[in-house]
């Protein structure tokens, strides 16, 4: 069981934030994180090198993007 959840908001957040942010998060209890990052629309751009940041990740991220459909 997860023991600590963090949201992140990553809507069009730079790749060197997140990548730092996920640093931050990497501890000898990483096992025990949840991290959910919340894009809410961002650009391609930003979007595809935070996707890359979370595939390439050994933490637990899921990844929340916003509905298309309001």
């Amino acid at each position: 069981m997860k023991t600590l959840s963090v949201i992140i908001p990553i809507y069009n957040t730079p790749e060197e934030y997140f990548s730092r942010c996920l640093a931050s998060l990497q501890c000898a209890h990483a096992h025990e994180v949840e991290i959910i990052a919340v894009d809410d629309g961002s650009k391609p751009e930003f979007s595809a090198k935070i996707q890359k940041l979370i595939d390439s990740s050994p933490l637990d991220i899921q990844r929340g993007t916003r509905s298309e459909e309001h």
